[in-house]
C-alpha cells in the first residue's frame, strides 16, 4: 500500500470550463485545493503527446485491495507506471463505498479498510501521484447526453463525461482504465480509448 507515496508526477492538465463566457464565475466557484489538483501549469513545452490514464473506481479497488486477478498489473500501472494517472472527484465517495462492501463481504477487516482510506487520501493529495479531476456543471450536462445516447449507469456516465471533457481540453491522449465491462463498452461507443492490459 506504500507504493506511490514518493512519486512526484505532474499531470500537466489545466481543467477549465468550455463555456468561456462564464469561465470567471466558474473558476471562482471551483477554486478550492481539492478541485484544483489538476491545475498544475506546464513548466516546459512537450515535443510529443503523452498518455494520461483515467482510472475508474473498479480499477482503484483492484489496485488498493490487490485480491483480484488484475490486482498486480493494475497496481503497477497506477502506482509505478510512467504515465500520469487521474480519477474523477466522484471516486472519493465510490472508493469509500467499495471498501465498505469489501469489509461487509469479509474480504478486508477494519484495519485494512482504514489503511486503504489513509493511503487513498495521501495518494490524492495535492502532491500525490494521483490527480483528481473536478466534477463541474459541464460534467453533468455531458453525462446527461450520455445516458440519452447509450445504455449506461448514472455514475458511469459521470465518470466518462469527466474523462471526455478532460480529453477535449488536453493536448495529451486520455485513455480509460476500467475493469467494468459495461463501462468499457460504453466508453468505446462514446469514442474514448481504453487502456489495454499489458501483454504477459
Amino acid at each position: 500500500m506504500e507504493g506511490g507515496g514518493d512519486l512526484q508526477r505532474s499531470t500537466d492538465v489545466t481543467y477549465e470550463s468550455e463555456q468561456q463566457a462564464t469561465q470567471s464565475n466558474k473558476e471562482t466557484r471551483h477554486q478550492t485545493p481539492h478541485t484544483l489538483r489538476l491545475r498544475k501549469q506546464r513548466r516546459e513545452r512537450r515535443s510529443r503527446r503523452r498518455m494520461i490514464i483515467f482510472a475508474d473506481t473498479s480499477a482503484l479497488g483492484s489496485a488498493y485491495l490487490g485480491d483480484e486477478a488484475h490486482g498486480r498489473w493494475i497496481s503497477d500501472v497506477i502506482f509505478d507506471g510512467p504515465d500520469p494517472v487521474v480519477i474523477s472527484e466522484l471516486a472519493d465517495v465510490e472508493f469509500a463505498s467499495l471498501l465498505v462492501r469489501a469489509k461487509s463481504d469479509g474480504r478486508i477487516n477494519a484495519k485494512v479498510m482504514a489503511e486503504c482510506l489513509a493511503a487513498y487520501k495521501e495518494h490524492t493529495a495535492d502532491d500525490g501521484p494521483i490527480g483528481v479531476v473536478p466534477i463541474t456543471h459541464d460534467s453533468f450536462s455531458r453525462a446527461q447526453q450520455f445516458v440519452l445516447q447509450v445504455s449506461i449507469r448514472t455514475l458511469d456516465a459521470l465518470h466518462l463525461a469527466t474523462a471526455q471533457l478532460l480529453a477535449n481540453l488536453s493536448d495529451d491522449n486520455v485513455v480509460v482504465l476500467t475493469l467494468d465491462h459495461r463501462q468499457a463498452v460504453a466508453a468505446q461507443v462514446l469514442g474514448l480509448a481504453l487502456y489495454d492490459e499489458p501483454a504477459k
